[in-house]
């Protein structure tokens, strides 16, 4: 699993989405509504590269967040950026223990 490296309020504006395991990010207006109201709840994770903020887990996120104009979305920032299929499949694996594990950080880090 990737080592957290910091956690930060970004604008997702700034964020990089160029790299997505979706082929449609299928934005319901439930979805879009539900980031409006309460905001990103779950931290995106990324990765820092020579580029910015490259996403790794919550496209759907940081796109409807964009979407509904936030200023900033709670991002983990993860410290390995490798790509290919390790990476997809590891992304596609850990799943809600990333997040949880994640989020928790990102909590606790106040």
């Amino acid at each position: 699993m990737p080592t957290i490296a910091d956690t930060q309020e970004t604008n997702p504006n700034d964020l990089l989405v160029d790299l997505n395991v979706r082929d449609d990010l299928n934005l319901s207006k439930d979805f879009v509504a539900s980031i409006a109201e309460h905001g990103v709840l779950s931290p995106i994770v990324a990765v820092q590269t020579d580029q910015g903020l490259r996403v790794r887990m919550g496209h759907r996120r940081a796109a409807a967040a964009v979407q509904v104009g936030l200023d900033t979305v709670p991002v983990v920032v993860i410290a390995s950026e490798r790509d290919g299929e390790a990476e997809t499949i590891e992304r596609l694996s850990c799943g809600t223990f990333c997040l949880s594990a994640a989020s928790t950080r990102f909590l606790m880090s106040d």
